[in-house]
């Protein structure tokens, strides 16, 4: 099956359902490298197949751009059902819907051990979401904020919320 798909350069769909995947790290060393080399890939489905944690993190860390709002949302709510997930990396990831995203992306990183975030996209607003979040997140060990403007307000909230992490 994974021998079969990495033949294929110019993917647009990719689907796997009502599948049972092998055990962790097949989804990563089989079928994310194929995934990768197709660069018309624009619709990534993954339904009733055992993902394990592993994978979404694998997944999470597989694309730069979340086109879709849609998308992003169904990320937030993989990632906030699967809370065994403890590293997240969103780093240079555009994210459509902008801060109310961000903000659903950052409550589902709630139990993260590890977060890497940011865009040149991002606003003022979703870096303020940002030292929020950080601010309220004892437990995070590894941030970055990645690509993105940070003005003089935030330089501050994102300072403030540090120092109480």
């Amino acid at each position: 099956f994974a021998q079969g798909i990495q033949r294929h350069t110019s993917l647009e769909t990719f689907k796997i359902i009502n599948y049972h995947l092998p055990p962790s790290s097949w989804l990563e060393n089989s079928i994310l490298p194929s995934l990768e080399k197709s660069s018309n890939l624009k619709a990534l489905e993954l339904s009733n197949c055992s993902l394990y944690a592993d994978d979404l993190s694998s997944l999470v860390d597989y694309h730069t751009n979340i086109e879709s709002e849609d998308t992003a949302k169904a990320l937030a709510k993989a990632l906030k059902k699967h809370p065994a997930i403890c590293n997240v990396n969103l780093a240079y990831c555009s994210l459509a819907g902008g801060s109310a995203v961000v903000d659903k992306i950052l409550a589902a990183c709630k139990s993260c051990d590890s977060l890497k975030i940011g865009h040149e996209d991002f606003d003022k607003e979703s870096v303020a979401l940002v030292a929020k979040f950080i601010g309220k997140k004892n437990s995070l060990t590894s941030f970055s904020l990645t690509g993105a403007a940070i003005d003089n307000d935030n330089k501050q909230l994102l300072s403030d919320a540090l120092v109480k992490n």
